[in-house]
């Protein structure tokens, strides 16, 4: 499902609240075959072959099918502004009528970014890294999908160690 041809007002008109499994299949359809084949595939490969990390698979399953209720309204600004306009790069998003303005953020920030990430893609992230007030901005680039980058198989060597050093270097400022 493209994110420019999903529907978002008719989902938002039909159901008061987005349940969560609703989300997590929204989510999945962006990339279905990935998501709903090779995934599955994978896992059962691994299995008969003895390679199967479930230790890996079972925390990345749960953790992307606990998604939460969203309320409607919520959920069609969330979509509609943040997404399908993308106001907070753009400048344009307003919060209880006050501008988000992100050259006010002064504080050090880390933005981490996966290569094959269909959810927060990187051109829509790669702005901010300019838009920002801060003078200590870092980009971590790793290879990866939304979620594999921060909770697969790898994170907790690839990813994480940095992100824990980025912290430490930090800690006592």
């Amino acid at each position: 499902m493209a994110r420019e041809s999903f529907d978002v007002d008719r989902v938002a008109d039909t159901l008061p609240v987005v349940p969560g499994r609703a989300l997590d299949l929204m989510n999945k359809s962006m990339k279905p075959v990935t998501n709903f084949w090779t995934t599955y595939r994978q896992l059962w490969e691994g299995v008969l072959d003895g390679t199967a990390k479930r230790e890996a698979y079972q925390p990345m399953a749960k953790w992307v099918g606990n998604n939460p209720p969203f309320p409607s309204r919520v959920f069609r600004e969330w979509v509609t502004w943040l997404y399908k306009e993308n106001r907070l790069i753009k400048g344009t998003l307003r919060l209880r009528e006050r501008p988000v303005d992100l050259g006010a953020i002064e504080q050090n920030l880390l933005v981490v970014t996966a290569d094959s990430d269909h959810i927060t893609r990187r051109p829509e992230t790669m702005p901010i890294l300019d838009r920002v007030g801060s003078e200590d901005v870092t980009h971590l680039d790793r290879p990866g999908g939304h979620i594999g980058l921060m909770a697969g198989s790898s994170a907790r060597e690839e990813i994480w160690p940095d992100i824990a050093d980025w912290l430490r270097e930090r800690s006592d400022r």
